[in-house]
Protein backbone atom coordinates (compact mmCIF):
# COMPACT_ATOMS: atom_id res chain seq x y z
CA UNK A 1 0.00 0.00 0.00
CA UNK A 2 0.97 3.48 -0.57
CA UNK A 3 0.19 6.42 1.11
CA UNK A 4 -0.29 10.23 -0.25
CA UNK A 5 -0.75 13.54 1.42
CA UNK A 6 -4.48 14.90 1.24
CA UNK A 7 -4.32 17.31 3.93
CA UNK A 8 -0.39 17.16 4.05
CA UNK A 9 1.05 17.02 7.80
CA UNK A 10 -2.55 16.01 8.84
CA UNK A 11 -4.40 14.01 6.92
CA UNK A 12 -3.52 10.97 3.95
CA UNK A 13 -5.20 7.93 1.72
CA UNK A 14 -4.07 4.25 1.38
CA UNK A 15 -4.11 3.18 -1.90
CA UNK A 16 -2.52 -0.47 -3.58
CA UNK A 17 0.48 -0.43 -5.71
CA UNK A 18 -1.76 -1.06 -8.67
CA UNK A 19 0.19 0.48 -11.63
CA UNK A 20 -3.19 2.31 -12.67
CA UNK A 21 -2.03 4.66 -9.52
CA UNK A 22 1.49 5.40 -10.73
CA UNK A 23 1.06 9.21 -10.99
CA UNK A 24 -0.85 9.15 -7.96
CA UNK A 25 -5.00 10.61 -6.98
CA UNK A 26 -6.35 12.72 -8.33
CA UNK A 27 -9.07 14.09 -5.20
CA UNK A 28 -12.30 15.41 -6.66
CA UNK A 29 -14.22 17.85 -4.08
CA UNK A 30 -17.21 19.47 -4.55
CA UNK A 31 -18.09 23.30 -3.26
CA UNK A 32 -20.93 25.24 -2.04
CA UNK A 33 -20.37 29.01 -1.95
CA UNK A 34 -23.14 30.83 -0.33
CA UNK A 35 -24.48 34.11 0.51
CA UNK A 36 -27.69 34.94 1.86
CA UNK A 37 -29.31 38.57 2.85
CA UNK A 38 -31.62 39.37 5.24
CA UNK A 39 -32.32 42.99 4.48
CA UNK A 40 -35.38 45.23 6.67
CA UNK A 41 -36.88 46.67 3.02
CA UNK A 42 -37.42 42.47 2.60
CA UNK A 43 -38.90 42.25 5.64
CA UNK A 44 -36.33 39.62 6.35
CA UNK A 45 -36.90 37.47 3.62
CA UNK A 46 -33.91 35.40 2.78
CA UNK A 47 -32.56 36.65 -0.55
CA UNK A 48 -28.80 35.36 -2.27
CA UNK A 49 -26.81 33.48 -4.10
CA UNK A 50 -25.26 30.03 -4.50
CA UNK A 51 -21.98 29.20 -6.36
CA UNK A 52 -21.39 25.57 -6.63
CA UNK A 53 -18.13 24.34 -8.07
CA UNK A 54 -15.28 21.49 -8.56
CA UNK A 55 -12.07 21.11 -6.60
CA UNK A 56 -10.10 19.04 -8.44
CA UNK A 57 -6.54 18.63 -6.47
CA UNK A 58 -3.28 16.41 -6.85
CA UNK A 59 -0.27 16.10 -4.44
CA UNK A 60 2.79 17.48 -6.05
CA UNK A 61 4.93 16.27 -3.38
CA UNK A 62 4.41 15.50 0.85
CA UNK A 63 3.74 19.16 1.47
CA UNK A 64 2.07 20.60 -1.68
CA UNK A 65 -1.69 20.52 -3.48
CA UNK A 66 -1.83 21.22 -7.25
CA UNK A 67 -5.57 22.29 -7.77
CA UNK A 68 -7.77 23.73 -10.31
CA UNK A 69 -11.27 25.31 -10.29
CA UNK A 70 -14.06 23.26 -12.79
CA UNK A 71 -17.74 23.47 -13.60
CA UNK A 72 -18.81 26.63 -11.60
CA UNK A 73 -22.09 27.66 -11.54
CA UNK A 74 -24.32 30.64 -9.64
CA UNK A 75 -27.45 30.43 -8.84
CA UNK A 76 -30.13 33.19 -7.46
CA UNK A 77 -32.00 32.15 -4.75
CA UNK A 78 -35.47 34.09 -3.39
CA UNK A 79 -37.39 32.70 -0.32
CA UNK A 80 -39.64 31.10 -2.71
CA UNK A 81 -37.53 29.02 -4.76
CA UNK A 82 -34.44 28.22 -2.75
CA UNK A 83 -32.60 24.95 -4.16
CA UNK A 84 -34.39 26.07 -7.56
CA UNK A 85 -31.68 25.65 -10.38
CA UNK A 86 -33.39 26.79 -13.27
CA UNK A 87 -31.73 30.14 -13.19
CA UNK A 88 -28.12 29.29 -12.80
CA UNK A 89 -25.24 30.48 -14.90
CA UNK A 90 -21.59 29.73 -15.46
CA UNK A 91 -19.79 31.39 -13.93
CA UNK A 92 -15.15 32.15 -14.49
CA UNK A 93 -14.34 32.18 -10.96
CA UNK A 94 -10.55 30.80 -11.06
CA UNK A 95 -9.52 30.39 -14.28
CA UNK A 96 -5.42 28.95 -13.89
CA UNK A 97 -4.28 26.25 -11.96
CA UNK A 98 -2.48 26.85 -8.28
CA UNK A 99 -0.58 25.49 -5.80
CA UNK A 100 -1.82 24.85 -1.53
CA UNK A 101 1.62 24.68 0.44
CA UNK A 102 1.32 23.29 3.55
CA UNK A 103 2.85 23.29 7.26
CA UNK A 104 2.54 21.76 10.22
CA UNK A 105 -0.34 24.29 11.07
CA UNK A 106 -2.71 24.08 8.16
CA UNK A 107 -1.51 26.06 4.98
CA UNK A 108 0.76 27.59 4.68
CA UNK A 109 0.71 29.24 1.12
CA UNK A 110 -0.62 29.48 -2.26
CA UNK A 111 1.86 29.75 -5.31
CA UNK A 112 0.26 30.77 -8.87
CA UNK A 113 2.26 31.24 -12.05
CA UNK A 114 3.47 34.27 -12.98
CA UNK A 115 1.57 35.50 -16.49
CA UNK A 116 0.61 38.55 -18.27
CA UNK A 117 -1.32 39.93 -17.36
CA UNK A 118 -1.32 38.98 -13.50
CA UNK A 119 -3.66 36.58 -11.81
CA UNK A 120 -6.13 39.38 -10.19
CA UNK A 121 -6.46 40.20 -6.61
CA UNK A 122 -10.09 38.89 -6.34
CA UNK A 123 -8.61 35.64 -7.96
CA UNK A 124 -6.34 35.06 -5.78
CA UNK A 125 -8.86 35.85 -2.77
CA UNK A 126 -11.00 33.14 -4.82
CA UNK A 127 -8.92 30.81 -4.10
CA UNK A 128 -8.18 31.38 -1.10
CA UNK A 129 -11.96 31.24 0.15
CA UNK A 130 -12.42 28.19 -1.58
CA UNK A 131 -8.58 26.72 -0.31
CA UNK A 132 -9.30 27.62 3.55
CA UNK A 133 -11.80 25.31 4.03
CA UNK A 134 -8.65 22.80 3.69
CA UNK A 135 -7.33 24.37 6.55
CA UNK A 136 -7.20 22.65 10.09
CA UNK A 137 -5.46 26.07 11.54
CA UNK A 138 -3.09 24.27 14.00
CA UNK A 139 -0.63 21.50 14.75
CA UNK A 140 -2.73 18.59 16.24
CA UNK A 141 0.39 16.43 16.26
CA UNK A 142 0.87 17.05 20.37
CA UNK A 143 -2.52 18.17 21.34
CA UNK A 144 -4.56 15.64 23.42
CA UNK A 145 -6.84 18.33 25.07
CA UNK A 146 -10.60 17.81 23.76
CA UNK A 147 -11.02 22.03 24.24
CA UNK A 148 -8.10 24.51 23.88
CA UNK A 149 -8.01 28.38 22.72
CA UNK A 150 -5.15 28.82 20.21
CA UNK A 151 -3.83 31.54 17.66
CA UNK A 152 -5.01 30.84 13.78
CA UNK A 153 -3.84 32.41 10.20
CA UNK A 154 -7.04 32.29 8.49
CA UNK A 155 -8.86 34.37 5.54
CA UNK A 156 -9.85 36.98 7.87
CA UNK A 157 -6.98 37.55 9.72
CA UNK A 158 -4.41 36.02 12.75
CA UNK A 159 -6.97 35.69 15.71
CA UNK A 160 -7.45 33.89 18.86
CA UNK A 161 -9.48 30.59 18.24
CA UNK A 162 -11.74 28.32 20.48
CA UNK A 163 -11.15 25.08 19.41
CA UNK A 164 -12.84 21.74 19.67
CA UNK A 165 -12.13 18.14 19.14
CA UNK A 166 -15.26 15.65 19.49
CA UNK A 167 -14.38 11.91 18.34
CA UNK A 168 -17.79 10.30 17.41
CA UNK A 169 -19.02 6.49 17.15
CA UNK A 170 -19.82 5.88 13.92
CA UNK A 171 -21.53 3.40 11.01
CA UNK A 172 -18.68 4.35 8.32
CA UNK A 173 -18.84 1.22 6.98
CA UNK A 174 -22.52 1.21 6.24
CA UNK A 175 -23.00 4.82 5.74
CA UNK A 176 -24.81 4.41 2.10
CA UNK A 177 -23.30 8.23 1.71
CA UNK A 178 -19.69 7.05 1.82
CA UNK A 179 -18.07 9.37 -0.78
CA UNK A 180 -15.31 6.61 -1.35
CA UNK A 181 -14.56 3.67 -2.60
CA UNK A 182 -14.83 1.45 0.22
CA UNK A 183 -11.10 -0.02 -0.84
CA UNK A 184 -9.73 3.71 -0.53
CA UNK A 185 -9.33 4.72 3.36
CA UNK A 186 -8.41 8.12 4.61
CA UNK A 187 -5.65 7.88 7.79
CA UNK A 188 -4.20 10.57 9.82
CA UNK A 189 -0.58 11.47 9.30
CA UNK A 190 -0.49 12.72 13.44
CA UNK A 191 -1.31 11.15 16.65
CA UNK A 192 -5.52 11.81 16.81
CA UNK A 193 -6.14 8.39 17.00
CA UNK A 194 -7.21 5.50 14.29
CA UNK A 195 -10.72 6.41 12.75
CA UNK A 196 -11.78 3.07 12.83
CA UNK A 197 -15.79 3.07 13.38
CA UNK A 198 -14.78 6.61 14.82
CA UNK A 199 -15.16 9.97 13.02
CA UNK A 200 -13.15 13.29 14.51
CA UNK A 201 -15.06 16.35 14.35
CA UNK A 202 -13.22 19.64 14.85
CA UNK A 203 -14.88 22.78 16.03
CA UNK A 204 -13.15 26.60 15.59
CA UNK A 205 -15.45 29.65 16.45
CA UNK A 206 -12.77 32.73 15.70
CA UNK A 207 -12.65 35.93 18.72
CA UNK A 208 -12.96 37.94 15.76
CA UNK A 209 -12.20 40.78 18.86
CA UNK A 210 -9.22 39.19 19.71
CA UNK A 211 -6.52 39.29 16.42
CA UNK A 212 -3.40 40.75 16.23
CA UNK A 213 -4.30 41.22 12.25
CA UNK A 214 -7.68 41.58 10.68
CA UNK A 215 -8.89 42.22 7.24
CA UNK A 216 -11.92 43.04 5.77
CA UNK A 217 -14.26 39.93 5.00
CA UNK A 218 -14.07 38.64 1.46
CA UNK A 219 -17.17 37.14 -0.28
CA UNK A 220 -16.15 36.97 -3.47
CA UNK A 221 -19.99 36.55 -4.83
CA UNK A 222 -21.49 39.47 -2.53
CA UNK A 223 -22.10 41.72 -4.86
CA UNK A 224 -22.90 39.56 -7.95
CA UNK A 225 -26.58 39.49 -9.52
CA UNK A 226 -27.11 43.30 -7.72
CA UNK A 227 -28.42 41.74 -4.43
CA UNK A 228 -25.67 43.62 -2.03
CA UNK A 229 -24.22 47.16 -3.76
CA UNK A 230 -21.42 48.09 -3.96
CA UNK A 231 -21.18 51.07 -1.51
CA UNK A 232 -22.47 48.79 1.07
CA UNK A 233 -20.06 47.98 3.87
CA UNK A 234 -20.26 44.50 5.91
CA UNK A 235 -18.76 44.14 9.36
CA UNK A 236 -18.15 40.84 10.19
CA UNK A 237 -19.97 39.64 14.01
CA UNK A 238 -18.98 35.41 14.36
CA UNK A 239 -17.22 33.28 12.35
CA UNK A 240 -17.37 29.65 13.31
CA UNK A 241 -15.79 26.67 10.83
CA UNK A 242 -16.28 22.66 11.39
CA UNK A 243 -13.96 19.72 9.63
CA UNK A 244 -15.52 16.23 9.99
CA UNK A 245 -13.29 13.21 8.98
CA UNK A 246 -14.16 9.26 9.09
CA UNK A 247 -12.10 6.86 7.23
CA UNK A 248 -14.37 7.60 4.21
CA UNK A 249 -15.53 10.84 4.70
CA UNK A 250 -14.13 14.73 4.46
CA UNK A 251 -16.60 17.83 4.91
CA UNK A 252 -15.55 21.51 5.69
CA UNK A 253 -17.98 24.37 6.48
CA UNK A 254 -17.37 27.91 7.68
CA UNK A 255 -20.55 29.57 8.48
CA UNK A 256 -20.00 34.07 8.60
CA UNK A 257 -22.45 36.34 10.08
CA UNK A 258 -22.12 39.84 9.14
CA UNK A 259 -23.89 43.13 10.07
CA UNK A 260 -24.83 45.25 6.82
CA UNK A 261 -24.56 49.41 6.63
CA UNK A 262 -24.92 51.74 3.80
CA UNK A 263 -22.55 54.74 3.14
CA UNK A 264 -24.25 56.91 5.84
CA UNK A 265 -23.39 54.28 8.60
CA UNK A 266 -27.16 52.92 8.64
CA UNK A 267 -28.01 49.69 9.48
CA UNK A 268 -29.58 47.60 6.43
CA UNK A 269 -30.05 44.12 7.65
CA UNK A 270 -27.66 41.06 8.01
CA UNK A 271 -25.96 38.49 5.62
CA UNK A 272 -24.94 35.04 6.01
CA UNK A 273 -21.94 33.66 4.34
CA UNK A 274 -21.45 29.71 3.79
CA UNK A 275 -18.09 28.34 2.42
CA UNK A 276 -18.98 24.13 2.39
CA UNK A 277 -16.33 21.98 0.49
CA UNK A 278 -17.08 17.61 0.62
CA UNK A 279 -14.63 15.11 -0.62
CA UNK A 280 -16.43 13.14 -3.41
CA UNK A 281 -14.19 10.76 -5.29
CA UNK A 282 -10.43 9.82 -5.29
CA UNK A 283 -9.59 8.45 -8.78
CA UNK A 284 -6.36 7.71 -10.38
CA UNK A 285 -4.45 10.19 -12.15
CA UNK A 286 -3.64 10.23 -16.00
CA UNK A 287 -0.48 12.06 -16.03
CA UNK A 288 2.74 13.47 -14.67
CA UNK A 289 2.46 17.15 -12.79
CA UNK A 290 5.13 19.67 -14.39
CA UNK A 291 6.57 22.18 -11.75
CA UNK A 292 5.72 25.88 -12.86
CA UNK A 293 8.16 27.91 -14.32
CA UNK A 294 7.96 31.16 -12.50
CA UNK A 295 5.63 30.49 -9.56
CA UNK A 296 4.42 33.09 -7.41
CA UNK A 297 3.76 32.48 -3.54
CA UNK A 298 0.71 34.36 -1.73
CA UNK A 299 -0.06 34.02 2.10
CA UNK A 300 -3.23 33.20 3.07
CA UNK A 301 -5.01 35.72 4.72
CA UNK A 302 -7.14 37.86 1.67
CA UNK A 303 -6.47 41.17 0.18
CA UNK A 304 -8.14 44.59 0.54
CA UNK A 305 -9.73 45.36 -3.22
CA UNK A 306 -11.91 48.30 -4.17
CA UNK A 307 -13.04 46.42 -7.42
CA UNK A 308 -14.91 43.14 -7.69
CA UNK A 309 -14.66 42.15 -11.25
CA UNK A 310 -16.28 39.18 -12.42
CA UNK A 311 -16.32 37.52 -15.91
CA UNK A 312 -19.66 35.36 -17.30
Amino acid sequence: MMLYPLLPFFLGTQISNNHIWSHGPEYNFSGTIKMLSFLDENNGEPLGTILRYKLICRPLNHDVLRCYISESNITLLKSRNIGDDNNSKKINIVNVPFEIKFNQRGINSYIVEKTNPPVSLWELNMIRLIGNQLHIGIDLSDEMKNMFRAQENFTIGVCQVDFKIKRILSDDDDNETNSLNSNLELVPLIKVGKFSNVSIEIEKKRNIDDCIRRTESFFGTRYILGIIHRDEQTTLTNSESKILISKHNFTSETIDINELFDSNQNKLGMVMDYMGLTLETINPATNSLEKFINPISVGIISNHIEDYKIEY
